[in-house]
């Protein structure tokens, strides 16, 4: 699946509320009521260790088209000896050990400069409730996503299988596509991300930009603020 085809948004979906859950923090809800910023997450942090990683398939290097291209990409540079590329090029074990460095920095490159806010259309799903707002402790934040920064939130795709990335694909794009999928046993989330970067390490200023991974958003983004059933008594009264 291309990065195009997954690139469904809220607004593309047609979607008008979208909700957010978490345990209840007074002082981050307090900022968020106060400042209008919510908190976006680095990939690191996701409960899913296989969230946002990158995947290679080694087995295309079968094609020696594709052994060729990563050599030239590996070598390229003027970084690398000729007695290096000549053994990247006729010792596979050596390239694909490359490989594999090459996506470790690019893991640790997404986890550095992306950050990440996870949305739902379904404010009433038992276990989002469970598993996100502290077993109904919680809040759920209610956002309108309608015709404003919200609508930009991604569909995530979910596969019984993660795509395979070609690491010769220079796009900066590539790297959306391991933030845009999850395995399919997360289905039941029926996730929307907002994906942005942190300011200081972006590439350029044209995408959602987070600082200390705070987002502004505008004023009438956050519409209310919904209370879990098991939370304490207290909490029903903010």
């Amino acid at each position: 699946m291309s990065l195009p085809e997954m690139m469904i948004t809220a607004g593309k979906s047609r979607i008008e509320r979208l909700y957010n859950f978490q345990k209840f923090d007074s002082g981050r809800l307090k900022s968020i009521l106060e400042t209008d910023r919510i908190y976006l997450s680095s990939p690191k942090l996701f409960n899913d260790p296989w969230d946002c990683r990158p995947c290679f398939d080694l087995s295309g290097l079968d094609d020696p088209a594709v052994y060729t291209r990563h050599v030239e990409w590996l070598g390229t540079g003027g970084q690398k000896s000729p007695a290096h590329i000549n053994r990247l090029r006729n010792d596979r074990q050596f390239l694909e050990d490359h490989v594999r460095k090459v996506g470790i920095r690019i893991e640790s490159e997404i986890q550095k400069r992306y950050r990440l806010y996870c949305l739902t259309p379904k404010p009433s799903n038992i276990l989002m409730w469970s598993h996100y707002a502290q077993n109904h402790t919680g809040i759920c934040l209610e956002f309108n996503s309608h015709r404003n920064l919200m609508s930009d939130s991604i569909k995530v795709v979910y596969l019984k299988a993660y795509p395979t990335l070609d690491l010769t694909d220079d796009d900066p794009d590539t790297m959306l596509a391991p933030l845009l999928t999850k395995a399919i046993d997360w289905e039941y989330e029926e996730e929307y991300r907002l994906i942005a970067q942190e300011e200081s390490v972006a590439f350029n200023n044209e995408t959602l930009l987070t600082r200390d991974n705070l987002l502004q958003l505008p004023s009438d983004t956050l519409i209310s603020v919904i209370v879990g059933c098991a939370a304490p008594h207290h909490m029903s009264r903010l």
